[in-house]
């Protein structure tokens, strides 16, 4: 069969191409070949075939390598073959056949974006101008022309080419095309073509790296991309010229080697002295093979790591040493800022943590061999699924953690001991679901976890009997745990205590019966759906220390018409962070409404004033109509007090208006009681 293909010449392959009805209809052996070694990815639309193959067979000719889909159609596993094709090192840059077809092809498009997410360069050929078609704004032909991307979109633009979303596309097309694209004629000589491309063509290096300069004095030594995703080492900083060691940090930017999954070992060069490493986001994401991250003893600072650094890096064991001046060696020394920064690292043991006070959601979500997290600072916040699935960990101290959120430390099957610190404001549901903790008392039917202070009551968490329709939490008890009380049917009443701070997600969701919350003073926090369908739900109240009600906190609460909320003005309700979805607490429709309410020293504070005002009134009363001696006694003393007061005035005023003011504040009283009864109900 090859020696068959290798007797057609060019001539009668173009000449067969030019003729043929459909790209379908042509042999295999009638097509230009593929290379897999240092070729030019051709990016085209199907419609335009005829020109691009016949263009390729010369450029063949011309000893130009190139790699193209050879007739396949585009279907749902293209993107993936494509991708393939343009990532790897052997791939020297894009030439994309340009025309109204290919403009108008998805596939295509693609192609563009992944020669810019993997950094290759573009040749733009173009060939809408090949023929008398069209015409620029003064009927000039554009035969043979050709123009930068935007010009190009214009002229086609100006000659009626119907591009579906025009403007959209224009832009996306702009922001496609670098600045050093390359734009060639199609009607050139090939070898001419060919010659060019070579000569243009710079050779892509398997990293992109940069210096930035600040303030004229510091440099930051960037790794931008790896351009080969086909690599299994790399060492950071050994062939650079320019003068990196006095570059101040070190930065892996986002996604640089995401999806290297041959990458086994990345060494840091010892020419950087005392520097900071930072690891941007994804910048090892999906790296299967990756064992370490070798890091040289003059770098004494620790690594900046960021959201999934080093997500789905399943056999990283090591990334960065320390020794301290005593000589104590600390593993993986290094500062969290952001989400699932280990998730999935199986085979990670140890983790030193500096400069470091929250522990985002899923940062060691599945890190099956982490049996040891020291900490340097003080860690307040724990996130959602932050430790779930470690099932090596045994102990963990928090001394200062104030939030553990939803899952936190699920199935960590390992954990026996975990104290609480007398600091905790939240714990949200299944924070410790399948931990073998058992250091749990129970008060009145309620199940608490306590602290290593002697507070043994200080988190509830459940219940031992879910028949019962009362509990009174204890005294001691800051946090109702998310889920605690979830699904007790029975429930009616519950007293909740003077310091409780915070209820946790779903910890009254679905207790259908029970009817009325008034939360303390302190409660600062309800969680996500705390009270969902709590349908027998009609009274609330709370103040204005509120801090936040999460999503759904009251959803389908269908029996809550009033919120009582205490504070000295209204406005301060709109400053609690309340969830986005389902809060009927901020309603404003159908039969739900919103009181807010004076605490009770207002109360008494106006009830005080109201009384003082009615007295002064009745006296004014009194004395105007029993003793009138008496008031032309006071009014000579008002008199003699300034020489510009005027009796009959004095004496009108004093008779007219005391009934109007004895009978106003009078009807205020009666008011104000009547708000202060309301208000216990």
């Amino acid at each position: 069969m090859d020696e068959e293909i290798k007797k057609i010449n060019t001539k009668e392959k173009a000449k067969f191409i030019a003729n043929s009805d459909s790209l379908e209809s042509i042999p295999v052996k009638y097509l230009p070949d593929v290379f897999s070694d240092e070729y030019f990815f051709i990016s085209y639309s199907h419609l335009d075939y005829k020109w691009v193959y016949i263009d390729l067979l010369a450029l063949q000719d011309s000893k130009l390598n190139f790699w193209y889909d050879r007739g396949m159609s585009a279907g749902s596993d293209w993107e993936t073959i494509a991708r393939r094709n343009i990532s790897p090192f052997a791939c020297k840059g894009i030439i994309f056949y340009i025309s109204e077809n290919a403009l108008k092809s998805e596939a295509v498009i693609n192609e563009l974006k992944y020669a810019k997410t993997f950094n290759k360069p573009i040749i733009l050929v173009m060939l809408p101008f090949i023929n008398g078609k069209y015409v620029d704004e003064n009927g000039q032909s554009l035969k043979g022309q050709y123009f930068d991307i935007s010009r190009m979109l214009e002229l086609l633009k100006f000659n009626g080419v119907e591009i579906p979303d025009f403007l959209s596309k224009q832009k996306e097309i702009k922001e496609l095309f670098p600045e050093s694209v390359i734009y060639l004629r199609f009607d050139i000589d090939p070898s001419k073509k060919a010659e060019q491309l070579r000569n243009k063509i710079e050779e892509i290096p398997v990293l992109d790296t940069g210096l930035y300069e600040y303030n004229k004095t510091y440099y930051c030594y960037k790794i931008s991309k790896c351009n080969d995703e086909t690599i299994t080492s790399v060492k950071l900083g050994e062939n650079e010229v320019k003068p990196v060691d006095i570059a101040y940090k070190i930065v892996i930017d986002n996604s640089a080697f995401a999806n290297c999954s041959f990458l086994e070992t990345v060494e840091i060069s010892d020419i950087f002295d005392e520097q900071r490493v930072f690891i941007n986001d994804f910048a090892f994401f999906g790296c299967e093979r990756l064992t370490k991250i070798t890091m040289p003893e003059t770098l004494t600072l620790k690594a900046r790591l960021f959201s999934g650094a080093f997500c789905g890096c399943s056999n990283l064991e090591e990334f960065h040493q320390y020794r301290d001046k005593s000589g104590q060696l600390y593993k993986n020394i290094c500062e969290l800022n952001g989400k699932d920064i280990f998730k999935g690292c199986f085979n990670l043991k140890e983790v030193w943590l500096s400069d470091t006070t929250k522990i985002d959601d899923g940062v060691f979500h599945s890190c099956e061999k982490l049996e040891k997290i020291g900490l340097f600072d003080e860690i307040y916040y724990i996130g959602r699924d932050s430790f779930a699935f470690c099932e090596s960990l045994k102990e963990l101290i928090l001394t200062k953690v104030k939030v553990i959120e939803e899952g936190a430390f699920y199935n960590c099957s390992s954990l026996e001991q975990f104290y609480i610190p007398n600091c905790i404001e939240y714990v949200g549901k299944d924070a410790f679901y399948g931990t073998k903790i058992s250091d749990y008392h129970t008060k009145d039917g309620v199940i608490y976890l306590g602290s290593e202070d002697g507070i043994p009551y200080l988190v509830a968490v459940g219940v031992e009997n879910k028949e019962q329709k009362t509990y009174k939490l204890h005294k001691d008890c800051r946090v109702i745990a998310g889920g605690a009380f979830e699904g007790l049917e029975q429930l009616e009443t519950i007293n909740l205590p003077l310091g409780l701070i915070s209820i946790g997600n779903e910890a009254f969701k679905d207790c259908h019966n029970l009817k009325k919350i008034a939360l303390p003073k302190s409660a600062k926090r309800i969680g996500e759906s705390a009270f969902e369908n709590c349908t027998s739900l009609s009274k609330l109240s709370f103040f204005d220390t509120m801090d936040s009600i999460d999503d759904y906190a009251f959803y389908n609460c269908t029996s809550l018409k009033k919120y009582r909320y205490y504070s000295r003005e209204s406005v301060m309700f709109s400053q609690i962070n309340l969830g986005t979805r389902g809060n009927d607490v901020i309603s404003k429709k159908g039969e739900k409404s919103f009181l807010a309410e004076m605490p009770y020293y207002g109360i008494f504070l106006c009830l005080a004033l109201a009384t003082f005002y009615l007295l002064f009134g009745f006296y004014v009363l009194i004395t105007t109509k029993f003793f009138p001696d008496f008031v032309e006694q006071e009014i000579a003393f008002f008199l003699n007090l300034s020489k510009f007061a005027n009796e009959d005035y004095l004496r009108e005023t004093y008779t007219n208006y005391s009934m109007f003011f004895a009978g106003g504040v009078g009807f205020s009283v009666p008011s104000i009681l009547f708000l202060f009864f309301q208000r216990r109900k």
